[in-house]
């Protein structure tokens, strides 16, 4: 008799850490030779249970009522009819379809294969596989030592300790989100997020410095505007760190100098959080929070208050005067936007027009007949 074991660190885990079919009778002969020769076993007076073939006879009694609804189901799908000289396969309709990828490992447990099984080790169906013992031998204990001793894990994190204050490490992260956490319930939600992207071939004195330390020449702003593309993306990659630090000490004037200047563009800043991160290109990138004094909250206050004070620093008007400005916020479909949605952007752009600024609520469901009001 064969059994399949599972080993989880915990058996409401859905994966398991190793898994594997074994015969008893052979794990009880190994478990016979450790305890007659090996001296940890002598150390520790391990014993074993000489009535344990009761205790076999009815793991054996479960299993077979446990496999019997299995063997049934194997029993009719190994009797299936197929013609003569046929191949047995699986047909997929939806091969030509460019939204096949509609696929879930939810839909391919219901599939059950009627074909003749290349190897005794293929499961007759996706079931058999779900059906075995599963053993979580440390869940709910603590780890010990020789002695029965607690182990201290002081030791163990002081990894996280040193590496807490270089940024990128997940110590530095970890202590990140836990000092945004603790902003929230203080400053109450977010008033504004903003990203920022650097614009490195538009930026005629990050192209002069970089002329100057890369290629050691000086070039007036005309030959700059006549390099193409290629010049300037070959400039950029050939100093990566110059640029980084470019656009941070940018940011930090732009922070300091616009956004927290007695101008208030989007109102009084009291506290603010971002996070640098570097995109596929290599370029920095910013997210950042900012909590503004005395602004509305959605759900509390208004609707045409929270519209009022989103119109006093939000605006869709487009003067001609700022197109090149527009042109570097203009966004396209990626080609993740439409996936499962049969060409539909899954985000719902682009958006409709609207005369004014208005606050959408989601649709509510009213009943089992799922029918929608606004």
């Amino acid at each position: 008799m064969t059994i399949p074991v599972k080993f989880k660190r915990k058996l409401s885990y859905k994966h398991s850490v190793q898994s594997e079919n074994v015969r008893p009778n052979k794990v009880i002969d190994a478990a016979k030779w450790l305890v007659a020769n090996s001296q940890l076993y002598k150390d520790e007076r391990v014993s074993i249970d000489q009535n344990w073939n009761e205790t076999i006879q009815q793991m054996d009694d479960d299993w077979h009522e446990f496999m019997s609804p299995l063997e049934k189901q194997s029993d009719k799908n190994e009797n299936a009819d197929l013609p003569v000289g046929a191949t047995p396969s699986i047909q997929n309709n939806n091969a030509d379809n460019p939204d096949s990828d509609d696929w879930t490992e939810a839909q391919n447990d219901d599939m059950q294969l009627t074909c003749t099984l290349d190897t005794m080790l293929t499961p007759a169906f996706q079931e058999q596989s779900q059906l075995a013992f599963c053993v979580a031998p440390g869940e709910g204990g603590q780890p010990r030592s020789d002695n029965k001793v607690k182990v201290h894990y002081s030791t163990i994190y002081e990894g996280f300790r040193v590496f807490r204050t270089s940024r990128g490490s997940p110590p530095y992260w970890e202590r990140s989100k836990k000092e945004l956490f603790a902003m929230i319930p203080q400053l109450g939600i977010p008033t504004w997020f903003l990203s920022f992207s650097a614009a490195e071939t538009r930026w005629l004195h990050l192209l002069k410095i970089l002329r100057r330390t890369v290629k050691h020449k000086h070039f007036t702003d005309e030959e700059l505007l006549n390099m193409n593309w290629n010049e300037k993306s070959d400039l950029i990659q050939s100093d990566p760190v110059t640029c980084a630090r470019h656009f941070d000490y940018m940011f930090r004037r732009f922070l300091n100098n616009f956004l927290y200047s007695s101008y208030h563009p989007i109102g009084e800043i009291i506290d603010h959080f971002y996070r640098v991160e570097f995109q596929q290109r290599g370029s920095p990138h910013i997210h950042m929070l900012v909590w503004v004094k005395d602004s509305p909250l959605y759900g509390n206050a208004a609707p045409t208050e929270v519209t009022s004070f989103i119109d006093q620093y939000v605006s869709c008007n487009i003067p001609d005067t700022v197109n090149q400005t527009v042109n570097l916020q203009s966004h396209s479909h990626a080609k993740t936007c439409r996936k499962k949605r049969q060409g539909v952007c899954r985000f719902g752009f682009p958006i409709p027009p609207m005369p004014r600024t208005m606050i959408l609520a989601p649709l509510e469901v009213k009943g089992n007949d799922k029918t929608t009001e606004l």
